[in-house]
């Protein structure tokens, strides 16, 4: 996949193969316990800048082959400047679906055994970061079968959400000073 490095065995699939149907428009997807399984993906470095919030977001399913039931991993890790981890996180991550988004972000793991026959669930969360620097994200799985066919990942997006420029503020709040002066003026006499 591109943008990633594999440890293990990861199988790209696309629709159709072997059974599988993947969630994304592009037509394929990550088996994570490719064969002989099972796999790990990791992405290259994703620069974040202070102050933003950070969204990930992913869609996962079970193995859609023999309906085994496996193991999914998933770990964010940073890379962040001289003062380390502790002051990089503003407050607790946001936890918006299925996963433990919170450990994954705060140096775990968030661990899921998930039934082969589970369709795809968009897991999302995020975090604003204090601090600029580099994510890492991880994705696993440990498959139990014989079949390795493993957990499939697909639509994986990073997007960091933009902030006004000191300067932007203050034209924003002189624009609202004009109009409030403006209706000030525009007031009606009174008989």
């Amino acid at each position: 996949m591109p943008g990633f490095t594999t440890t293990g065995t990861v199988d790209i699939v696309t629709n159709g193969n072997f059974g599988i149907t993947c969630a994304g428009n592009n037509g394929a997807c990550a088996d994570l316990a490719g064969t002989p399984g099972p796999g790990m993906l990791t992405s290259t470095g994703i620069n974040f800048l202070a102050g933003r919030n950070i969204t990930i977001s992913y869609e996962l399913s079970g193995n859609q082959r023999d309906l085994a039931r496996d193991t999914f991993d998933f770990k964010v890790l940073f890379a962040v400047p001289p003062g380390g981890f502790g002051g990089v996180i503003s407050g607790p991550p946001s936890y918006l679906s299925p996963g433990g988004f919170q450990a994954a972000v705060t140096g775990g793991t968030y661990s899921e055994v998930i039934s082969g026959d589970r369709t795809f669930l968009t897991y999302s969360g995020f975090v604003n970061l204090t601090a600029p620097g580099t994510l890492f994200l991880q994705f696993a799985g440990r498959g139990g079968d014989n079949v390795n066919i493993g957990p499939i990942l697909d639509n994986v997006l990073v997007t960091q959400g933009a902030i006004p420029e000191p300067a932007s503020w203050a034209l924003l709040i002189a624009g609202f000073g004009l109009v409030g002066a403006a209706q000030r003026r525009r007031r009606p006499a009174t008989a």
